[in-house]
């Protein structure tokens, strides 16, 4: 174990505070055993600073939020916008931004204390949402869907990875700016639109998928068994294991299919599009009649986010989509301003359907019908199209 390094308490604070950082990008199951570990104190020692895990984490979202506040305050002095100062300092600090992204998709309360805190220490902040409160319904649904769609595009483009970097920069700009080159189209067409069914599914091991999802939707993601799967679907456990080795197998398996039988689904209803436009709002319409068809999948979706941020090392780029997806739409009428015009093309369309499928969650959780979600989705559609640069 490594000598104690000589210091002030506040100094060996900080040590173990950046320790537990560390630890917790590489390892989500840390304990404080391993920060003790890693800082080269013992456990004792450590608990001298901080009282138990909960306590070191608690100290770990302040420092994050501290972050966040002081992007904020960039932003004021360098008259850029918010989300560019934030993507730039989450960047610079891939460990904060590893803790940030976690609790955001992992634990249900921390969106809540992250606004509250900006809302407290930033007169900026304050008084936006002072003002947000004054407006009409239909002004406060619209912002409200912006600030969803920059708080996704932070995320998407604040994870530091040079070898995405020049489409995560674009991405960054098409959240401002829009597509200025694209037509909105009118809205009796996307009514229309509306009103095409998804292709149906099949294949011989829809019965088996749709039983671990309805098992997943009743037990949670976290405590969902095999032995609940089989009960589910009314058989032996011992004929899952048949399929699987293990839940982890299972869950896997799950996203893959999930995945593949969407990408078909996708793939048919844009077709219906007869312009670029056309395709992006349906690829948008399909991913969110697509969740709302499929309740019970929808934890498995929260599942596959959590997993993307958890190791997000293992992603690579392009994946395995993207040839079916490239041949799927049509993307002549998007001007690239990158150096890799069909993965920049794709990146806005999969850009799209995150927007979506975040806000058809967000919805269907806090109980909307699904006439209210596509309404809503339309105004996110909206909001790609035209872009929000004056928000933030």
């Amino acid at each position: 174990m490594a000598k104690n390094s000589p210091g002030t308490s506040i100094s060996r604070r900080e040590q173990i505070l950046d320790a537990a950082f560390s630890i917790a990008r590489r390892n989500v199951s840390w304990s404080m055993r391993d920060v003790a570990w890693e800082v080269g104190v013992s456990k004792p020692a450590l608990y001298r600073h901080y009282t138990s895990r909960a306590d070191l984490e608690q100290a770990m979202e302040s420092r994050v939020l501290e972050l966040l506040l002081s992007s904020i305050e960039s932003a004021r002095e360098n008259t850029e916008s918010i989300r560019t100062a934030m993507v730039r300092d989450l960047r610079a600090h891939p460990d904060y931004f590893m803790f940030f992204a976690r609790n955001l998709i992992t634990v249900e309360s921390f969106h809540e204390r992250v606004l509250a805190y900006l809302i407290e220490n930033s007169r900026q902040i304050g008084d936006f949402f002072s003002r947000l409160r004054q407006e009409s319904p239909e002004v406060l649904q619209r912002k409200t869907l912006a600030i969803q769609k920059n708080a996704i595009t932070i995320l998407l483009a604040g994870y530091d990875s040079p070898m995405i970097r020049e489409f995560q920069d674009e991405l960054l700009r098409r959240n401002a700016e829009g597509f200025p080159e694209l037509a909105f189209p009118p809205e009796v067409r996307l009514d229309e639109l509306d009103k095409i069914p998804l292709q149906s599914e099949t294949g011989e091991n829809v019965k088996l998928f749709e039983a671990i999802s309805r098992a997943i939707q009743a037990q949670g993601i976290g405590t969902v068994t095999i032995e609940k799967i089989a009960e589910e679907m009314g058989t032996a456990k011992s004929s899952l294991y048949f399929y699987f080795d293990n839940k982890q197998a299972m869950l896997s398996e799950l996203v893959a299919h999930e995945s593949d039988v969407f990408l078909s689904v996708l793939s048919e209803h844009v077709k219906w599009g007869k312009t670029t436009e056309e395709q992006l709002y349906l690829a948008m319409i399909a991913h969110t009649q697509y969740l709302l068809n499929k309740p019970g999948i929808i934890p498995v979706f929260n599942w596959i986010r959590y997993e993307m941020v958890t190791h997000h090392h293992e992603v690579s780029h392009p994946d395995v989509h993207h040839n079916a997806l490239r041949d799927t739409f049509d993307f002549s009428r998007i001007k690239s301003r990158t150096s890799n015009e069909a993965l920049e093309a794709l990146s806005i369309v999969k850009w799209a359907m995150i927007l979506s499928s975040g806000c058809t969650i967000r919805e269907h959780e806090s109980g909307k019908s699904k006439e209210d979600i596509l309404k809503s989705i339309r105004s996110m559609y909206k909001l790609i199209l035209f872009g929000d640069k004056e928000l933030l």
